[in-house]
């Protein structure tokens, strides 16, 4: 299925483990706050993501980083990133790349394109077909899908207020081992359990 016409503006709103334990998620969310679609990716793009929202520095440039150090090189610009087709259960993207005088697109995988976007500051779409098609519903008093980690801070919150330091503790102590698993999983491309 191949999406057209109008492109709804998403974020990334966050990743995690997929829920069949076969890779990890991320979750791009429109901007009314509607739905949400969730793409799963491998281990490698997943670290790749994670290193560029914790802004982690390293010595030498990674593959992303090689390409866009290229691009900025060639004054050629990141302009957006479109999430438009699905075929076999693969999404496609589209990398769009801008000069002084012209804008075209190249084929991408979704998790280097949002990899890319993010090093880029450059903005993420999804058809609004493929949104319809193959989104999921978010609860619009919640606004945004609620995940493990929102319990557990919604959780730790209310222990602090109650005073409860003994269950805040527990929970941030949850929290932190929920994130170094993933991270761990990531480094080192184990298959999440």
């Amino acid at each position: 299925m191949e999406g057209s016409g109008l492109l709804l503006r998403v974020k990334l709103h966050g990743m995690g483990v997929s829920p069949d334990n076969q890779g990890f998620v991320v979750l791009l969310i429109n901007e009314d706050v509607r739905k949400v679609l969730p793409i799963i990716i491998g281990h490698y793009e997943a670290q790749a993501i994670v290193m560029e929202l914790e802004r982690t520095t390293i010595n030498r440039p990674l593959t992303h980083d090689l390409l866009r150090n290229a691009l900025l090189s060639a004054d050629i610009k990141i302009s957006k990133v479109v999430i438009d087709k699905i075929k076999n259960s693969t999404y496609y993207a589209k990398l769009f790349l801008k000069t002084n005088d012209r804008e075209w697109y190249i084929d991408s995988r979704p998790s280097d394109s949002i990899c890319l976007a993010l090093k880029a500051r450059a903005p993420l779409f999804v058809s609004e077909e493929l949104m319809e098609t193959c989104g999921q519903d978010i609860d619009v008093e919640k606004k945004e899908p609620e995940t493990d980690f929102d319990r557990l801070r919604k959780k730790l919150n209310e222990a602090v207020e109650n005073e409860d330091f003994e269950e805040a503790a527990r929970l941030r102590d949850q929290l932190r081992e929920k994130f170094s698993l993933i991270k761990r999983h990531i480094k080192e491309g184990e298959e999440p359990n």
